[in-house]
């Protein structure tokens, strides 16, 4: 794929310092449901679901406020490695690098809250639709929940970033 992808009318980010990548080492961004058919088909797979048991989790997702609720919007993201890397990641370069999901592609530690948060958004309306008319997405994230492929949850991992200094890359 081309470095000048967009999504959501924003431009892919190509920034790969050591602060941008610690997320690959401890949090893989999220998928967006146009992700997994392109990273499957750049992977050699046909089938979908194949590359998905094979290479995604089932994650409880971002938590959002929904009418002054708490809910969560359940996603999909890489496979970790033994070490909570991003399966992807290898000695330090993704591999899929020119197909990455949304949520590694898209974002940086270098913009602002604001701009990462109205990219995060963009992208979970895009999942949520997904999940409202049963979606691929939502059937795969069903899939892999209920054979227990699932991630940690990110706020798990995040509280572990900021107590761990293991985790700060």
């Amino acid at each position: 794929m081309d470095q000048e992808r967009s999504e959501f009318g924003f431009p892919r980010t190509t920034c790969s310092c050591s602060a941008c990548a610690n997320n690959c080492r401890n949090l893989p961004g999220m998928l967006i449901p146009d992700d997994v058919p392109r990273i499957a088909r750049h992977l050699g797979y046909t089938d979908v679901m194949e590359f998905s048991r094979e290479n995604l989790l089932a994650s409880p997702g971002a938590i959002v406020l929904r009418d002054n609720q708490q809910v969560r919007i359940p996603t999909l993201v890489p496979q970790r490695g033994a070490d909570g890397a991003c399966k992807f990641l290898q000695n330090d370069i993704c591999t899929i690098h020119s197909v990455s999901p949304y949520g590694c592609a898209f974002f940086s530690e270098h913009e602002s809250r604001t701009v990462g948060d109205k990219k995060s958004i963009l992208g979970l309306v895009h999942i949520t639709r997904d999940h409202e008319t049963n979606g691929r997405y939502s059937r795969i994230w069903s899939m892999l929940d209920s054979t227990n492929m699932k991630a940690i949850p990110p706020e798990t991992i995040r509280q572990r970033m900021n107590e761990t200094p293991a985790y700060s890359g």
